[in-house]
Order: C-alpha cells, then sequence, then structure tokens
C-alpha cells in the first residue's frame, strides 16, 4: 500500500496502529512529501476477537494478532492515538481534508488495494484474519478522535468527510457532543464543508435509548437537537452534505 499521488498531492489512508501512524507522522516530517498531503484518511480497520476456536496455522499468526490487539487497544485507550494524529496533522501545513471511510464496506468500486489503509493488508496476512470492517460504535469514536486531534494540532481544516458505505453504519448523535468549555470552536469556525453519513437509530435500542423532552409543549428527542446544535456552530459551511440511514 503507498499513499495515493493525484494531481500533485497526497491522500494518505492510515488506520489506528502504532505502525500506520508512524509512517504518517515520518511522512508530516519529510521536507518533500509533507506540503504534498492534503488528505488524510483514517479506516475504521479494528481488531475484534476471534471465535472461541479458532485454528490458526502456526503460532506466528496468533502473536502477531495478539500483538496487533494488544497494539490498538492500548493506543486508543491511552489517548496516544490522539497525540499521533496531533502530531502528524501540526506538520502538515497544507492539509485541507480529513476524514473516515470503512473501505472494506460492500459496494466499494475502487481497487481494494488503493484503498485499504496503510498496515491493514500486512495486519490481516500476518495473522490469518481479516480485521473487522465499520461499525457505528467505532466510527463515532473515531469522529471525536479526528476533531480533538485537530483541536491539538491548532491546524483547523477546510473539509472534514465521513464516508460509510456499511448498510446501517453511520455516526451517532454522541459523536456531536461539545463540552461547555472547548477548544473546538477554531477547528469548528474553519469548516467549509462537513459530509456525514449519520445513524441515529441505534438509539432506539434499550442499550442506548433516545432521550426525549418537553419543550414549549412539543415532544423532541436528544438525538435531533444535539446534531442541529453541533450544526449551526460552524459559520463558514458552504456545501453540508447528510446521508442518513
Amino acid at each position: 500500500m503507498k499513499p495515493i499521488l493525484n494531481d500533485l498531492y497526497l491522500l494518505f489512508p492510515v488506520m489506528l496502529s502504532t505502525f500506520s501512524l508512524d509512517v504518517l507522522i515520518n511522512i508530516s516530517k519529510h521536507p518533500a512529501l509533507a506540503p504534498f498531503v492534503k488528505h488524510v484518511i483514517i479506516g475504521l480497520d479494528q481488531y475484534e476477537p476471534p471465535v472461541r476456536h479458532h485454528s490458526w496455522s502456526d503460532i506466528s499468526q496468533c502473536e502477531a494478532f495478539r500483538n496487533g490487539w494488544a497494539d490498538q487497544y492500548t493506543l486508543t485507550s491511552s489517548g496516544r492515538d490522539r497525540e499521533m494524529l496531533a502530531e502528524a496533522f501540526r506538520n502538515l501545513p497544507n492539509l485541507s481534508t480529513v476524514g473516515i471511510r470503512d473501505y472494506n464496506a460492500q459496494g466499494r468500486t475502487r481497487d481494494e488495494d488503493r484503498w485499504r489503509s496503510y498496515g491493514a493488508p500486512t495486519a490481516s496476512r500476518q495473522s490469518g484474519i481479516p480485521l473487522r470492517g465499520a461499525s457505528s460504535e467505532y466510527a463515532t469514536r473515531v469522529y471525536t478522535l479526528l476533531f480533538q486531534a485537530l483541536a491539538d494540532a491548532n491546524n483547523p481544516t477546510r473539509s472534514v468527510e465521513i464516508i460509510l458505505r456499511t448498510p446501517g453504519t453511520g455516526l451517532s448523535d454522541f459523536a456531536f457532543f461539545l463540552p461547555a468549555v472547548t477548544t473546538m470552536r477554531p477547528v469548528l469556525d474553519g469548516l467549509q464543508q462537513l459530509l456525514l453519513t449519520l445513524n441515529f437509530k441505534e438509539h432506539l435500542s434499550m442499550d442506548n435509548p433516545v432521550i426525549a423532552y418537553q419543550t414549549s409543549s412539543t415532544w423532541t428527542t436528544s438525538d435531533t437537537t444535539r446534531h442541529r446544535c453541533y450544526a449551526s456552530r460552524p459559520e463558514n459551511i458552504v456545501a453540508p452534505v447528510e446521508e442518513l440511514y
């Protein structure tokens, strides 16, 4: 997997692993390559527990899977993924678009190798188990991480694109929660395009219920209210697009 050179700029897809993010950081520090990186995509490639009686062909596959799983778990639980993304974003002077995509989703027509996250094919080959694709919960977590890293880097970008093609997968309402004291304002103010794939239906489950409340004798829900409040923050958006599932 190589960065995609298109019209004299680099589009670089990564996954949340130390190996993948290290490569992005190294590119961001390269004096010749860094100015050409305008588009960074985070793939939702994720380790998940194998079936209980999964049989590996040799011990090296089992060790590769457990090491990769432990790396991703530690990376996300410690906050180091946020630190690494912020470092890379801080060093990319012409970064204009960041996004999230589920490359392995059904229905993608692009060449598979071209759109795999850097490091994902190697991880799958070494462990003998395909990495998990998209889920609404994981996409929501990565979306929040993306904005936190942009805020930490103090490098607002013009466009954020969340394109998810797995049926039923999209950002939940929790993605748009903004704490009372936030450093997100410069990031939101700098946005000109916000393309989202949304899925508020998951909140209809008992594990994640919609909270309804009454305002001026009419009932509303926390889902749409939070999203509308969030979407009203960026003042410069000229082409908002939403894909609803």
